[in-house]
């Protein structure tokens, strides 16, 4: 028996089986020797300290939980809350700042990145020319869309469409997770 065995022995509350090994490894070991003397005096100060409940303890309690009022407490209506509360804690702003920070910090790259991504989807598919008819080469054809002033032209038709959709998540989201009036009440 190891050191980490005798410790996994006295865990899990010195199983019989194994003690005529744990008792053998301990007299070669001073480390576990005193381990199992303080296991040991531990034990006999629990039983000292720790004293029996008294007759009917438990159920006593287990009736006073079930007898006892319940009431169902809800979160705070979305209407009792400061309205800078309610944009900051709404997960569409949180997702609209975190992708918003990512264009700011790495937006010049964005366009390579898109890229790199339609040429990897491209050369996946089976057969894939790389060229179109009439010999021209798709990467020339998507070059004029990486270039500042037409990512900034998409940027802003898209805007009004995510605006949109966020718009639409918050008010879904607020009718979902916000409590109805009626709905705080004792049992």
């Amino acid at each position: 028996m190891t050191c980490a065995e005798f410790d996994r022995w006295l865990d899990e509350g010195a199983v019989a089986a194994l003690e005529r090994e744990a008792l053998q490894h301990m007299r070669t070991c001073a480390r576990c020797a005193a381990a199992l003397r303080a296991a040991r005096e531990l034990d006999v100060a629990l039983a000292d300290f720790a004293a029996p409940a008294p007759a009917g303890f438990t159920e006593r309690v287990m009736r006073r939980v079930v007898d006892a009022p319940r009431r169902v407490v809800a979160w705070a209506p979305a209407a009792e809350m400061a309205w800078w509360v309610r944009v900051a804690a709404d997960p569409a702003v949180a997702l609209a700042l975190v992708v918003g920070g990512l264009v700011a910090w790495r937006g010049a790259a964005l366009p390579g990145v898109a890229m790199s991504l339609v040429e990897s989807a491209l050369a996946k598919l089976p057969g894939a020319p790389p060229t179109l008819p009439g010999g021209a080469d798709w990467r020339a054809l998507i070059a004029p869309l990486s270039s500042p002033s037409v990512v900034l032209a998409l940027s802003i038709a898209v805007a009004p469409g995510m605006l949109w959709a966020s718009w639409r998540l918050y008010a879904w989201l607020e009718r979902s997770f916000t409590p109805a009036r009626g709905r705080m009440r004792r049992a």
